[in-house]
């Protein structure tokens, strides 16, 4: 009997192994990733920008008859095309196609073109940092600049000094925003097509002249982020009247730092947030070093709204930063403590082109925060980057993450590191030598 029922087990694995085998063989498009970190499958930044396009995009790598490298970009093309599959990858070999090659100018075997709707972004590489980098230049391509302003010791978006903020110029090009600065005692004006004029930390004070273009920008409807400092406006200050902002004087101190290990005062914490579009689930803790109030308060037309408050715990010290901080009633301004805001009113019609058209702008008490020492900092990084997004109007990618790759490092605890432990060196084997025995026992007793 016991041979009668083995041999029915046996028959039905094995049709339940040609059925696996047959529904296998089939061709899927979905697929399952349980890495704890994702990293077989698009972070949700590459997700929410495939959302973006509208029509095919067209990758093409130029290599050629190398079936284990086709394969391989294949496989990691079709997540993309797990979410979007307009998405077309085709591979050229130089030798065999030499005309498609130089009219890609493209020179040597493994360069890769990616296209949409007419335009064309070369990539450095295939990764999906890199691809959806370049995915993000073909979405934004248009005429429109971030233009920083210089000459007057401003925090540069190409420096690699420790005060400038090369790091975030450096990933705003990344993500397709043209880039330049702009010395207004050499071009005295500000270029009509400039979706954001960047004021990163003056040091010295602007020019009669200088300050006039930037009030003019202002009042023909252009946008703004202003980072300013304590203890000077240099001389803007004129700006800060037209936008409601008390003069600069004092440090925010944040005395709740040190419970996550921040032994300077001087940097301020924030988690909390106001409701605004460019902070839609934005969660992120920030850090503002050496931060001043900007607390906007302006007059009609202008509507001003919080961005980001400091805890009820902190205060906006007013003497020196020297000894033990100690707020001083009557004498400093109690928390909490606005840093950002953000301004819009609408824009003048001749320059706007279109009824209810916003002009924005986002001012911040602080420059430090993404300079190249502090950006990594907590979300400061995203957080700034959203800010840009919002005061150029590209409300399209505003939703979509500044960071296109995940952490891969796995970490055990000394629990999960036992548990494999016992599984493979007791449970398993101690399995596998019950089945043995079941199997001499089952024998002998037929």
């Amino acid at each position: 009997m016991f041979s009668r029922l083995r041999a029915r087990i046996v028959t039905v694995l094995w049709i339940g192994i040609i059925v696996g085998l047959a529904w296998l063989s089939y061709p899927y498009r979905d697929g399952w990733d349980w890495t704890a970190s994702g990293r077989h499958s698009l972070t949700p930044a590459s997700i929410d920008l495939l959302k973006r396009f509208d029509g095919e995009i067209l990758v093409t790598l130029f290599v050629g008859e190398q079936p284990d490298l086709r394969y391989q970009v294949e496989r990691f093309i079709a997540r993309y095309q797990r979410y979007y599959p307009q998405l077309r990858l085709r591979f050229i070999d130089p030798a065999q196609q030499p005309q498609e090659a130089e009219a890609y100018g493209v020179s040597a075997s493994g360069e890769i073109i990616a296209e949409y709707a007419g335009r064309r972004q070369r990539l450095t590489g295939l990764s999906e940092e890199k691809l959806t980098a370049g995915l993000f230049k073909l979405q934004r391509a248009s005429d429109r600049w971030i233009l920083f302003l210089s000459g007057h010791a401003e925090r540069s978006p190409s420096g690699k000094a420790n005060h400038d903020a090369g790091t975030w110029g450096e990933m705003l090009k990344a993500r397709g925003w043209p880039v330049q600065m702009l010395n207004l005692s050499r071009v005295p004006m500000i270029p009509h097509n400039t979706a954001a004029l960047v004021i990163a930390s003056p040091q010295v004070d602007y020019l009669p002249g200088e300050v006039e273009a930037v009030m003019t920008y202002v009042a023909n409807g252009g946008n703004l982020l202003w980072l300013r400092e304590p203890g000077s406006e240099a001389g803007l200050d004129r700006l800060a009247q037209e936008l409601g902002l008390a003069p600069p004087v004092g440090t925010v101190l944040d005395p709740t730092a040190q419970r996550v290990g921040v032994t300077n005062p001087a940097f301020a914490l924030a988690a909390d947030y106001g409701d605004h579009p460019s902070l839609a689930g934005f969660k992120l803790l920030t850090v503002f070093p050496y931060a001043t109030s900007a607390d906007a308060r302006p007059n009609s037309p202008w509507q001003a709204s919080k961005l980001v408050v400091s805890a009820a715990e902190t205060w906006v010290e007013s003497s020196a930063l020297d000894g033990e901080a100690r707020f001083d009633d009557g004498v400093d301004a109690p928390g909490p403590v606005v840093i950002a805001s953000a301004l819009t009113r609408p824009k003048p019609l001749q320059e706007g082109g279109a009824e209810g058209v916003l002009q924005r702008i986002v001012v911040v008490g602080d420059g430090d925060f993404l300079s190249n020492t502090f950006i990594g900092n907590g979300g400061n990084k995203e957080l700034a980057t959203r800010w840009l997004d919002w005061v150029a109007a590209d409300d399209a990618l505003l939703a979509v993450s500044s960071d296109a790759v995940r952490d891969s490092r796995l970490e055990l605890t000394p629990t999960h590191l036992g548990l494999i432990g016992f599984g493979f060196l007791v449970a398993i084997p101690l399995c596998w030598a019950l089945w043995a025995g079941w199997v001499w026992w089952s024998r002998r007793r037929t």
